[in-house]
């Protein structure tokens, strides 16, 4: 291996490792956030009035929307790039928690829970999209474990403090949960996609629309 051969496998590493970072980052908060609103949920889906049963189609409707959403959104990452659905995304799901502070019903909950679900979907698949045309495959599995990791461990602190909050200061959780969703834009913008993945996407409009 040639010194130039050398220097640019060494970029590229950095590279992987920045990338990463970063999306285990994005991942973390978005998660940590998601589901701090979930302890108290119930009870606040019974204080706008709803049943048990609708507080549980509420609770679901997250979860449903997300895996409903996650095939269409990876065919619209693989067109526009993941970046850009990326951070769709997460604006999505940080707009999705503010409105909940909005004067609501509880069918109105639903569809502010799914689309919830929807921007966390199309966040994850596009995270994974970008290790999967970034990382090499030597580093692709840790790189998955670590994108993994970083939505567990969202999800084992966010519970935790929502249930510290309580039910009182619901609000707190909703606004905390969309600043969190906005404030994972800052390090998904400074992700760079590999100048060949534009020349690919390029290529298959190209040869779709003949």
């Amino acid at each position: 291996m040639t010194t130039a051969d050398h220097i640019s496998r060494t970029g590229r590493s950095e590279r992987s490792v920045r990338l990463i970072r970063t999306l285990t980052l994005v991942v973390f908060l978005q998660w940590m956030g998601a589901t701090a609103i979930v302890p108290m949920l119930p009870v606040y889906i019974r204080h706008l009035g709803g049943s048990d049963a609708l507080a549980g189609v509420v609770m679901a409707s997250f979860f449903a929307a997300g895996v409903l959403s996650q095939y269409p959104m990876g065919r619209v990452a693989d067109r526009l790039g993941r970046r850009p659905v990326l951070i769709a995304g997460l604006l999505t799901y940080g707009v999705a928690s503010i409105s909940f502070l909005l004067p609501i019903s509880a069918y109105v909950a639903i569809a502010l829970r799914s689309l919830q679900g929807v921007g966390a979907g199309a966040a994850t698949v596009a995270s994974l999209a970008m290790i999967s045309s970034s990382v090499s495959v030597e580093r692709r599995g840790r790189a998955f474990a670590a994108i993994y990791g970083g939505e567990l461990a969202g999800m084992a602190i966010g519970p935790l403090v929502g249930s510290i909050v309580g039910i009182r200061y619901m609000w707190v959780m909703f606004l905390a949960s969309g600043l969190l969703s906005f404030g994972a834009c800052i390090p998904a913008l400074r992700i760079r996609e590999p100048d060949g993945d534009a020349e690919q996407r390029a290529t298959r409009t190209r040869a779709d629309g003949t």
